[in-house]
Formats: C-alpha cells, structure tokens, sequence
C-alpha cells in the first residue's frame, strides 16, 4: 500500500461491504461500515498475492503465509498465520484447483491446503526451471490452470528473456511433467477462442479502426 505519509509493503486493506456486481462505497473505515486495514509485520518481506483457500483468503510473502478469515464484528477480518514457511515468487504464482493452491516458491513447486504442503516436483525439473530462468526477470514468472487437460503452466523467461519463452507444466492427475515453448507471452487466461470471428487477414483488410468489426 502507497498511502499518505509512506509506503506499507505488509498492509492488506479492505472495503465496506457491497452487493454482488456493485462498487463498494469507500475504503476508509469508519463505525457504519466495514473497511479496515491490517498489517502483516510479525515476518519478514512484503505482500505479494493472494488467493481465494476455502472460506477464507490466503495471501502470500516470499516465505511466508496467512489466511484473511471474515468474522464479523469489531475486526472484520481475523489474519492467521499459517503453518507453512512458504510463500510465491512472484505475483500470479499462486493457481487455486481442486481446493487447494499450486505455488511457484523461490525454490520449489508445490501443493498446499493452508495446513500441510507437498512438493510435486523432482529435483530434474527443478533444476530445469532454477539453472534456466533468468535471473534478472523472474518477476515475469505466473502460473495458469488448464483445467480440461488437469494442467497447471509454470511459465518463465529463460536465460536472456524478458517475458515468457518456456513453460514446466503439471499434470496433476497423472503426475507427470512436461517442458513447452512459449511465443514471450506475459499472462495467460481460461476463455472460449472463436476462430471464426477473423474473417480477414491483415494483407486483405481495407477498413480503419474504427470500422473493422
């Protein structure tokens, strides 16, 4: 948070309350509403993510991790702590499925439920990933879920990119992995691709802007 007086790297601040699909009224807490803030100091580094776990919301350091639970009341929103000395590399490293998330930490992939972790990669594919990222650009990496084919995308810049070449990718149910090319893509998203929407080509488009359709 960048707020009047200094920067806060630990703060997670929320809203008043609104209804589904509406902007809620303000951020500033006061005893008719219920915004608020809090600050995450008890550990070492800085937010960077965070992700729906359960009935709460687990946001992430570097190595460590805490649950955002909703109790109501005079504090909101409980922070707990939780149990795992894991965090994220980066933002966008962290991919809910089947109830748990998928992290890309500093140094390993893995699979947590808030309580417990497993790491679900070898040391080959490891090191893959570690000896081929660039170092420079590792705030490029994130992660996506192709839930149809059970896969989650570890994406990075190899040694000398600046955005996505490459992509470790995890099948969760056969458990296996499998190394990809990337076209230096910077995210990635679940969607329907219509195909027969581009009924042209770029040589054969004689329209403007504004009036292609």
């Amino acid at each position: 948070m960048s707020e009047a007086g200094g920067t806060y790297p630990d703060r997670v601040r929320w809203s008043s309350a609104a209804a589904a699909g509406s902007i809620p009224a303000t951020w500033t807490a006061a005893a008719t509403n219920e915004a608020g803030d809090a600050s995450l100091s008890d550990t070492a580094g800085g937010l960077i993510d965070a992700a729906p776990l359960g009935a709460g919301l687990a946001i992430y350091k570097a190595r460590f991790a805490y649950l955002a639970e909703y109790v109501r009341g005079n504090q909101i929103f409980a922070m707990r702590r939780l149990p795992i000395e894991i965090g994220v590399l980066a933002v966008n490293c962290v991919a809910d499925f089947k109830g748990r998330h998928f992290l890309l930490t500093e140094s390993d992939m893995v699979v947590t439920d808030g309580v417990t972790f497993e790491s679900v990669a070898n040391d080959r594919v490891r090191r893959l990933l570690f000896n081929q990222l660039d170092q420079a650009n590792y705030g490029a990496c994130f992660v996506a879920q192709n839930r149809r084919e059970s896969e989650i995308m570890c994406c990075f810049p190899s040694a000398g990119g600046t955005h996505c070449d490459l992509a470790l990718v995890w099948n969760w149910a056969a458990n296996e992995w499998a190394l990809r090319d990337l076209p230096n893509i910077s995210c990635m998203a679940r969607g329907v691709v219509n195909d027969t929407a581009a009924a042209e080509n770029w040589d054969a488009d004689a329209g403007t802007w504004d009036s292609d359709s």
